[in-house]
């Protein structure tokens, strides 16, 4: 059938009926109808206006056989127009169209496809509501309109939405994507919302139920860049009720910033295109596989970079594996230009397995990876960042590989100067770690429950470096924990008593070396007792004085009852070994005294009673003070340098004849 326009005359917009589709069929009486005169046309086109508070319900009889509609030449199809037509299979319209009214084509259930003219400037609410047989919809090339509410809400087949360049997508003219556009859309699987998009309404996307892939320009209502005040949770565009779903059990809920909102079970990846950050909690508990990050918000011809991630922006993306910047390969690179990741960002993201950080990346927030236990390799690409914050890998219990400054060992940029209080806690599969030497402070359990570690470099023992810092915290224990609350493998420790406090470090941690300070301090490695290697620093390279301070000295019991240690090398620079620092050393069999050395005090090795010879490099040792070698059963030789000859005989003890007193013991 074909006909100009639609109703009693053209471009009618008066809701009387006579701007019905079924208008020029008639109303019919009930007895015609029965009478057997118009068996074949029983359907019903009733629609209703409030005129006078009360409805109008107009009621046409069309015939059964009426599939083709062709409508020809008409700036408008009004209100209603063709509602409840249940027959028609196929419509054309006019390329002169200007206006789809509200429910024009509602209920028109068994309607395949339709194609919107480049001439049509709005599309109003509902206009294709209930088309439950709407399987495509075409919008014609240079086409400019406006979408109304809910324009294809309950089309339960419709999968594909093109324009006339690429499918599952809108035109490039829809600035705003209204409230419910997809609702109840069940077979649509994947769609783009393209960046000429400047607000997104609610239930977008509500009971999508097949959706897998969905391309956003930003995330929530408004992009950060324009708008940064408005709702920015990723669940805005789904529904915050299961009332009208088709299929509930086709989604899951979600809390985000205290609503509640339910999205697809199928939907795995998003890729967001055109925006400068993802706001707190925009992804958090939404069970994605695949996030691609934007390069920026495109502002004419110029890219405002992309440069945050919110507080908790995915936490709680459990499934969350693949995140990488638009345009790259899956390769898990958070784009160069972020500057921030915010608190808790990746907070129990447990299926990531590995993480490129972003090279401008200047702040790693509070417990940004925590509980992301498959986490095994996270790469610093930059040095900007200062401070690696409390919790920021606590629980990250497959992290075996740390990567920065191009090193192949394990290491931290060079830019941290502190590491905060349980930033590498329970780390279970770290076998090593180098602290460089620009870290300034290590606060108290930051390596607690690191069970595995076997190798650590530091630049000094404690908290801060004694060179700069003379009262601060100063034994090997305080960087782990001083408790077992919340340790992931407790077997793995070893209980060790420092100043009274009890700490607890890895069984497995064989080699420690320190690498930057100008002294050894007090009590620094006492009872450390299976730990077999301990380097000593050549001192601390002072940048304000451009120079490097010598080590000097190591302090009273620094070493007291470390019972594994097989060997000890003095830097050339050691002058003061003070009192009991090496008491019960019981694996050292040699020492060898630095030429340096002028002051080795009361019982520096004492109880070290698996020490069979002693070698004195220098000529400075005046005085064995008391009890330098008390109950060193073993003690059998010892040489010294006298006119730059080495004088030594074996099993005798040869006292240098730099010694003017020998003390008590």
């Amino acid at each position: 059938m074909s006909i100009p326009f639609v109703g009693e005359s053209r471009d009618n917009t008066i809701l009387d009926g006579k701007n019905l589709f079924g208008y020029i069929f008639g109303e019919l009486e009930d007895d015609l109808f029965t009478n057997g005169n118009y068996a074949e046309y029983n359907l019903t086109n009733e629609i209703e206006k409030s005129e006078n508070s009360q409805n109008i319900i107009h009621t046409y009889y069309i015939p059964l056989g009426l599939t083709d509609l062709s409508i020809t030449d008409t700036t408008i199809i009004g209100d209603g127009a063709c509602a409840n037509v249940t027959t028609l299979t196929n419509v054309s319209l006019p390329d002169n169209l200007v206006t789809i009214g509200a429910k024009a084509f509602d209920n028109t259930n068994s309607l395949t496809s339709i194609v919107i003219p480049a001439s049509v400037r709005h599309i109003n609410a509902f206009a294709f509501n209930n088309n439950t047989s709407l399987e495509s919809v075409t919008f014609e090339n240079g086409i400019d309109t406006d979408l109304g509410t809910g324009v294809f809400y309950n089309n339960y087949v419709l999968s594909t939405v093109s324009d006339s360049i690429s499918s599952n997508t809108l035109p490039e003219c829809i600035t705003y994507v209204p409230d419910k556009l997809f609702f109840n859309c069940k077979n649509l699987t994947e769609f783009t919302i393209k960046n000429s998009a400047t607000e997104m309404g609610q239930e977008v996307f509500g009971g999508t139920t097949k959706l897998e892939s969905l391309v956003l320009p930003f995330v929530g209502k408004q992009r950060t860049y324009t708008n940064s005040n408005e709702d920015s949770t990723f669940g805005y565009i789904f529904t915050e009720t299961l009332d009208n779903i088709n299929e509930p059990s086709g989604l899951y809920s979600v809390v985000q910033k205290s609503n509640t909102y339910y999205l697809p079970k199928t939907l795995k990846q998003v890729t967001i295109c055109d925006d400068i950050d993802i706001r707190d909690n925009s992804f958090e508990n939404v069970l994605i596989e695949t996030i691609v990050l934007p390069k920026g918000y495109s502002n004419g011809n110029t890219l405002v970079e992309f440069i945050s991630i919110g507080d908790n922006a995915f936490k709680n993306t459990s499934l969350l594996t693949n995140i990488y910047e638009i345009g790259q390969s899956n390769t898990n690179n958070i784009t160069p230009s972020v500057t921030n990741i915010g608190e808790e960002a990746f907070a129990n993201s447990s299926s990531i397995t590995n993480l490129i950080l972003s090279e401008d990346l200047v702040s790693l927030g509070r417990s940004a990876f925590i509980n992301c236990v498959n986490l095994g390799t996270i790469e610093f690409t930059g040095n900007e960042i200062l401070r690696l914050n409390e919790s920021v890998f606590e629980n990250c219990t497959s992290l075996s590989r740390i990567i920065a400054n191009d090193s192949v060992t394990n290491t931290i940029p060079n830019s941290i100067t502190e590491i905060a209080s349980r930033a590498f806690f329970n780390n279970t599969s770290l076998l090593s770690l180098v602290i460089p030497s620009n870290v300034l402070v290590i606060n108290s359990n930051a390596l607690g429950g690191t069970s595995s570690l076997s190798s650590l470099t530091i630049p000094f023992v404690g908290r801060s470096r004694i060179y700069l810092n003379n009262d601060d915290s100063t034994t090997f224990g305080y960087i782990f924990s001083d408790n077992l609350n919340g340790v992931n493998s407790p077997n793995g420790l070893y209980e060790i008593n420092q100043y009274g406090t009890d700490y607890y470090i890895p069984k497995s941690l064989n080699e420690i070396i320190v690498t930057d300070d100008t002294m050894i301090k007090d009590y620094a490695f006492d009872d450390v007792y299976l730990c077999a290697n301990i380097v000593l620093p050549n001192g601390y390279y002072d940048n304000s004085l451009n120079e490097l301070i010598p080590f000097t000295t190591v302090g009273q019991f620094a070493f007291n009852d470390a019972l594994a240690l097989s060997s000890i090398v003095f830097p050339v620079s050691t002058t003061t070994i003070l009192e009991s620092a090496f008491n019960n050393c019981d694996s050292l069999t040699e020492l060898n005294i630095s030429e340096n050395v002028n002051t080795i005090a009361a019982y520096a090795f004492a109880n070290s009673d698996n020490i069979e010879t002693v070698n004195f490099k220098g000529r400075n040792v005046t005085v064995i003070n008391e009890g330098v070698f008390y109950n060193n059963l073993s003690l059998k030789n010892m040489t010294y340098v006298s006119n730059n000859e080495i004088i030594n005989e074996n099993d005798v003890i040869l006292v240098p004849d730099t010694i003017i007193r020998i003390n008590d013991y």
